[in-house]
């Protein structure tokens, strides 16, 4: 260990083990252990940096004191902490090469904390998990916190305790609990693996108020709220005027402390396309013994993933989950399954209904990033049936790569819904080639089936586009063009689009 400090304070002295590291010997040292309790060491200002050859910091039961503009980088990988870590007005800098990892059974006291490791996960597998009473900046890939220890090991902000950083998202996140302390509104950056789901309090009651919160992926019919004794919030106990309950997941919701006074949140939801519009969702909390509404109305403006929706928690009411519920009517068929498989090169689905009530059609919507559909055919529905119904299409033309596809039933007054989306992946070769390359005047594109291109755009180095034709042939004339290196983008039917580089003479 090394010091860089521009001024620190060490008192009332050093431990045998904290000295030698801060020696020219330091080498000599495989680890940095401080305690016991009997030497106390305080630093003043300055930044003092370590390093340990074998990678380890333990403070074993003694005290560390960060004063004033103090920094203290951390070098090592594992930063272990039994004894009192306390940081005021100073910074801790986490910078190791790789993984990191907070452990212990006391919790470290920090003002203002970075985590700088790239895109590497801070694993924060201390028991009683970390506080920050300044500003902590992720600057690192994943956080983790200890799950089955929900708010006990979250991380801990206090009243003054403010998320630096507005780049969340699924590669970056704390999977796992995130707790506020106090009544301002508070941005929570968590998620689940790689499904960033924040929530946002809006407005919290006045006293002093500490709510944890986490993103739990999966059907709370069968997956467990750790909070909650390992509970089960079955989707079909619903309150009045929710319907249903989606099953892509819920953020685990605790009152450590606090007034039941109402709390006003927003949270960005998963994908909701395949399970209600916009207009009908609604937030849902679990009461302990069904799914109530907390949005009270239409507070989304869309149904895709990242979207927000708006709730209140009432005063009084304890809430336990939060999730996304709809106030849709029934479906007017029941789907018992949907599926898409591989036919040679084709995609085939096929899908099976135990009930339709006014049925008239199923359209059949392809995607390729589950964002952006389009109509690929219809299939004439029963109309009603209280029997089994099979029903099946031909996608005969998959795009290369992944291929989303979803249901939209359509009934006889004009009122649609959509099922979920399947999808399947194929490895299509290549539609098109062209020649020569390098050209001095037509190039000519070589096709499999010239009906399914549907447009051509040549473009510059630049990225500019020089020429566009939605009626496209089988030649493409350049003398028109400078020399030059040209994109050749084809676009055909599916939605495949097929680029070629071209060097113009």
């Amino acid at each position: 260990m090394h010091s860089t400090s521009k001024r620190y304070l060490v008192t009332p002295w050093i431990s045998a083990a904290f000295a030698l590291l801060l020696s020219p010997l330091a080498g000599m040292a495989q680890s940095t252990t401080l305690g016991g309790g009997s030497s106390p060491v305080t630093i003043d200002g300055g930044t003092v940096s370590d390093y340990s050859p074998d990678g380890l910091f333990v403070l074993a039961d003694g005290r560390m004191t960060l004063l004033n503009t103090s920094t203290f980088e951390h070098g090592n990988s594992l930063f272990d902490t039994r004894g009192s870590w306390l940081s005021t007005g100073s910074l801790d800098l986490f910078s190791a090469q790789g993984n990191g990892t907070i452990a212990g059974t006391i919790a470290p006291n920090f003002a203002n904390l970075r985590f700088n490791i790239g895109p590497n996960v801070m694993a924060i597998t201390n028991s009683q998990g970390i506080n920050v009473a300044g500003t902590l900046n992720f600057h690192n890939g994943i956080t983790t916190t200890v799950r089955s220890a929900t708010d006990q090991g979250a991380i801990h902000f206090g009243t003054a305790g403010v998320y630096g950083d507005n780049n969340a998202s699924d590669t970056k996140h704390v999977n796992g609990y995130v707790s506020k302390r106090g009544n301002t509104p508070f941005f929570f950056p968590i998620g689940s693996g790689t499904d960033y789901r924040p929530l946002q309090t809006l407005s919290v009651p006045a006293g002093d108020n500490e709510y944890a919160v986490a993103w739990i992926t999966g059907d709370p019919t069968s997956t467990p709220d750790p909070s909650d004794g390992g509970s089960l919030h079955p989707t079909t106990a619903v309150g009045s005027g929710i319907t249903s309950v989606s099953p892509a997941g819920q953020w685990d919701w605790i009152t450590v402390q606090g007034t039941a006074d109402a709390v006003n949140f927003r949270v960005a939801m998963p994908d909701m396309s395949g399970f209600a519009s916009a207009q009908n969702l609604r937030v849902v909390g679990w009461n302990g013994t069904q799914w109530i509404d907390l949005s009270g109305g239409a507070t989304a403006t869309s149904n895709q993933e990242d979207s927000p929706i708006t709730g209140t928690i009432p005063a009084g009411t304890a809430i336990t989950a939060l999730a996304i519920g709809s106030v849709a009517s029934a479906l007017p068929v029941t789907l018992a399954r949907f599926e898409v498989s591989k036919e040679g090169d084709a995609a085939q689905l096929t899908w099976l209904t135990v009930q339709e009530k006014n049925t008239k059609s199923f359209a059949i919507e392809h995607s390729l990033d589950g964002r952006t559909w389009r109509s690929i055919g219809s299939v004439a529905a029963k109309g009603n049936s209280t029997s089994e119904q099979r029903y099946s299409f031909l996608d005969p033309d998959p795009a290369n790569g992944i291929n989303y596809y979803r249901l939209r039933i359509v009934d006889f007054d004009g009122h649609t819904e959509l099922t979920r989306s399947q999808s399947i992946a194929f490895e299509v070769a290549a539609l098109a080639s062209v020649y020569p390359n390098p050209v001095a005047d037509v190039l000519t594109l070589k096709i499999k089936d010239l009906s399914k291109l549907q447009a051509i755009q040549v473009l510059s180095s630049m990225g500019t586009t020089v020429y566009r034709t939605s009626n496209p042939g089988s030649q493409l004339p350049m003398q028109g063009l400078t020399k030059g290196l040209y994109v050749v983008r084809l676009q055909f039917a599916n939605g495949t689009v097929e680029t070629f580089k071209v060097l113009k003479q």
